[in-house]
C-alpha cells in the first residue's frame, strides 16, 4: 500500500509512519505494539494562558519570542517558539489582529571588533506607553558586542538630555574610540574625527576635546544594529508597558532595566552566536577591550556642557538667562559660558581638542 494508505488506515503522522516502518525492518520484519499511552503533552497552566491573552489584547502584533522570554522568566515555564505560535493559532486566534507592514531592510556593514571601539546611537520617539504624548528612549550600544551601554526614557531631545546620557555612559564604561549617530542637527552632518577643531555642533566639539571620534550615518539603513534594537523593544516593552501600567518615566525606566539584564544574559545574537555577556567576556579575553579611562568629574563638566559666547559689558558684566551677571574683571572683551542644567561657569577662552583644560574662571553660579 502508499504511505499515504498506511497513514490513514493507523492513523499516525508520516513521520511516525516511517519510524514504525524503521523498526519492523531492523526487527526482522516483525514488530509489536503495546497500548497507547495517550497524549503525553500536559495542559498549559491557568497563569500561563492568562499571560498569553492578556498579551494578545494589548499588543498591535505577537511577538512570540517576547512572549517565550516573559513565560520563562516569569513563570519558569519553556516553551519554543514555534510551539507558542501554534498553540495561539489553534486556541486563540480570535485575539490576533492583521499583521503590520514591514520597513526597508538595514544595510549591512563591518562590524568592529573590540568592545568600546564604536557605540552606535539613537533616539526613538514612540508611544511606548498610554499617554497624551510620545515618549523617547535613548539608546547606546557596542558595536562589537551588542552590550547595551546606555538606555533611558528622556524627557525631551535636547543638547542637555544627550550630553547627559553620553556622561553616564562615559562614567561607567569608559571612553570609545568612535561614536556612531545619524545627521541630526544637534549631532552635526558630517563626520569629525578626534581632535578636529573645525566643528559643526557643540555635541561634536565635546567628544572632539575628550578624544572620540564622530561618525555620521548616511541614512537610517546604515545604523542596522541599532535600528534593529528599536525594532526589538517596540515589539516588547509597549505590551509591557501596558500590562504593568506603566504611566510615568521611573516605572518605565527601572522596568526597562529589568529587561535589558534578561536580555544580555539569554538573547543569542544571530551574527555572533552569543549573548552580549558572553561576547563582551569572549572580547576581553582575547584582549580586544578598547574602552580608555574617561576624565575626572571637573572635565566632564566643562566639556559635556552646553557653551555660549557672551560680549563683556563696560560695568564687567555679561547677559544670560534674562538678566546680568558680575564677572571678574579680564583683558578680552568677548567671554565664554560653561552651562550645565543646574549652574554655569564664565571662562576666559573656550577649550579645543588641544587644550582640553580649563582656562581662567572668571565667574560661577547657580541656577
Amino acid at each position: 500500500m502508499t504511505w499515504q494508505d498506511a497513514e490513514a488506515r493507523l492513523d499516525v503522522s508520516k513521520s511516525q509512519l516511517y519510524n514504525l516502518r524503521a523498526s519492523w525492518l531492523a526487527n526482522g520484519k516483525c514488530c509489536t505494539s503495546g497500548v497507547s499511552g495517550g497524549d503525553h503533552k500536559k495542559s498549559w497552566p491557568p497563569e500561563v494562558i492568562d499571560f498569553i491573552q492578556q498579551v494578545l489584547k494589548v499588543d498591535e502584533e505577537p511577538n512570540y519570542s517576547f512572549i517565550r522570554d516573559e513565560l520563562k522568566r516569569c513563570f519558569e515555564f519553556s516553551r519554543s517558539v514555534l510551539n507558542i505560535r501554534d498553540h495561539v493559532l489553534k486556541n486563540m486566534r480570535k485575539l490576533l489582529r492583521e499583521s503590520l507592514a514591514r520597513g526597508p531592510k538595514p544595510r549591512r556593514r563591518w562590524q568592529r571588533k573590540g568592545d568600546g571601539d564604536l557605540l552606535q546611537h539613537d533616539t526613538s520617539p514612540h508611544q511606548w506607553w498610554p499617554g497624551d504624548k510620545l515618549q523617547i528612549l535613548a539608546l547606546t550600544i557596542d558595536d562589537a558586542t551588542r552590550i547595551i551601554v546606555g538606555a533611558k526614557f528622556i524627557d525631551a531631545e535636547t543638547t542637555f538630555a544627550h550630553l547627559a546620557h553620553v556622561r553616564e555612559i562615559f562614567q561607567t564604561h569608559g571612553l570609545p574610540n568612535d561614536f556612531y549617530t545619524d545627521g541630526l542637527s544637534l549631532f552635526g552632518h558630517e563626520s569629525r574625527k578626534a581632535g578636529d577643531s573645525n566643528t559643526l555642533s557643540q555635541f561634536q566639539w565635546a567628544l572632539g576635546c575628550l578624544g572620540v571620534s564622530h561618525l555620521v550615518a548616511k541614512d537610517p539603513q546604515s545604523k542596522g544594529k541599532i535600528e534593529r534594537q528599536f525594532d526589538f523593544w517596540q515589539k516588547r516593552l509597549p505590551a509591557l508597558f501596558r500590562l504593568e501600567n506603566v504611566r510615568t518615566h521611573a516605572e518605565a525606566n527601572e522596568l526597562l532595566t529589568e529587561q535589558i539584564n534578561w536580555y544580555e544574559q539569554h538573547h543569542v545574537s544571530r551574527s555572533t552566536g552569543m549573548t552580549p555577556r558572553q561576547a563582551i567576556e569572549k572580547n576581553r579575553l582575547e584582549g580586544f577591550d578598547c574602552w580608555r579611562k574617561a576624565p575626572g568629574e571637573s572635565l566632564l563638566n566643562l566639556h559635556l556642557a552646553v557653551h555660549h559666547e557672551r560680549v563683556i559689558s563696560m560695568a564687567n558684566q555679561i547677559s544670560f538667562l534674562g538678566r546680568q551677571w558680575d564677572i571678574t574683571p579680564c583683558a578680552s572683551k568677548r567671554v565664554f559660558i560653561v552651562q550645565q542644567p543646574d549652574r554655569f561657569w564664565v571662562i576666559a577662552s573656550k577649550p579645543t581638542p588641544q587644550t582640553p583644560q580649563w582656562p581662567d574662571i572668571l565667574a560661577q553660579y547657580r541656577i
